[in-house]
């Protein structure tokens, strides 16, 4: 079954992979220069929603390796087609997706001004669409069959 595995399914572990290396990279370099903890807590907290849902920014270098590990674990749970991964990578990403689409709609109701300054946030843009981009790779046919769901 791993070895028919849809060329979608390695490109969303290559992402969840980079992702764990890129938050592995960005604490140790924060740890080994201490003048960049709080560009690095800044930084992770754009790559990990959750840091920012639950204000936690100051402590982000130092949650960064627990952060890296669950993304490389989903890593492996897409490579090795478990249902498990799949199902908590879309549970994510409608979770994400609802609270942008709740905050956009929030946002165009009390200020449409805003929305210009949205543009200028490249972390918001490039996360919509490879979210989308997952999104739409896991509930493609082939891939759902890969991993085992009926139809």
């Amino acid at each position: 079954m791993t070895e028919n595995r849809p060329l979608g399914v390695r490109l969303i572990a290559l992402y969840f992979f980079l992702k764990s290396a890129i938050l592995i990279v960005t604490a140790v370099t924060a740890h080994i220069r201490p003048e960049l903890e709080s560009k690095a807590n800044e930084f992770i907290s754009h790559i990990v929603a959750s840091v920012q849902d639950f204000d936690l920014l100051s402590f982000a270098v130092t949650l960064a390796p627990l952060y890296a590990l669950f993304y490389a674990v989903l890593g492996l749970g897409v490579w090795f087609l478990k249902r498990w991964a799949r199902l908590l990578i879309l549970m994510n990403l409608l979770y994400g997706l609802g609270g942008a689409a709740v905050g956009l709609a929030i946002l165009i109701f009390s200020n449409p001004k805003a929305l210009s300054s949205l543009g200028s946030n490249p972390y918001l843009l490039v996360g919509l669409v490879v979210g989308l981009l997952v999104l739409r790779c896991l509930l493609d046919p082939d891939v759902e069959r890969a991993f085992g769901v009926r139809q």
